[in-house]
């Protein structure tokens, strides 16, 4: 036999209140999944069937998710890998072309070497381009001319002022006084100071 309780009558309003709130929340679906989340996750220990039934595929849904993109990661690392393998492998190839028009244009490994160092302490990726700016900062010399004692063009015939040297050619090194002479002269030079070098 039930037991006769006395409810004050606004009490009996708000269970009344709740008790409709939960029969229109259980018949919407959205409403009622959210409903039985609140509740397990104010109350963990609460049997709802219908919750309890659908966790073991929600967890398996989630497993296979967190699989599935485990492995998408795994392939995406794989194809990044793979790219920067070929992209290495491409630049090498084309770094060692340079080189070799380098060495077409009459540069020697040593010097080749000092380009591919100014290349890489400037980052630059083209060795022609690098050679160019090294090949700005090391100028090649210029050629020594000599002058004073010694500069002279065995190809010409020497000015006619220069009689002794004349006077020696004609005789082939054999006319004493001649070369006695230029040797006087070019004593004279170096005491006097007088002996331009070469430039």
């Amino acid at each position: 036999m039930a037991k006769t309780v006395e409810v004050d009558e606004a009490t009996l309003l708000a269970q009344q209140q709740i008790s409709t709130l939960v029969d229109v929340i259980s018949k919407n679906p959205a409403a009622r999944k959210l409903f039985h989340q609140a509740v397990k996750t104010a109350r963990p220990d609460a049997v709802i069937p219908e919750v309890d039934a659908a966790q073991p595929l929600l967890d398996e849904i989630a497993a296979e998710r967190k699989a599935r993109e485990a492995l998408e990661k795994k392939i995406a690392d794989k194809d990044a890998a793979e790219e920067a393998a070929r992209r290495t492998a491409d630049f090498q190839n084309s770094w060692e072309r340079q080189k070799d028009r380098l060495r077409d244009e009459g540069w020697m490994d040593d010097g080749i070497a000092e380009v591919e160092k100014l290349a890489q302490e400037r980052g630059i990726v083209d060795l022609e381009a690098a050679a160019l700016l090294h090949q700005k900062l090391h100028p090649p010399a210029e050629p020594i001319t000599p002058n004073g004692l010694g500069g002279f063009d065995i190809f010409q015939m020497p000015a006619e002022e220069d009689a002794a040297m004349k006077k020696l050619l004609e005789s082939k090194g054999e006319d004493e006084s001649a070369l006695r002479s230029m040797v006087n002269t070019a004593l004279t030079d170096v005491r006097s100071g007088s002996r331009r070098r070469a430039a």
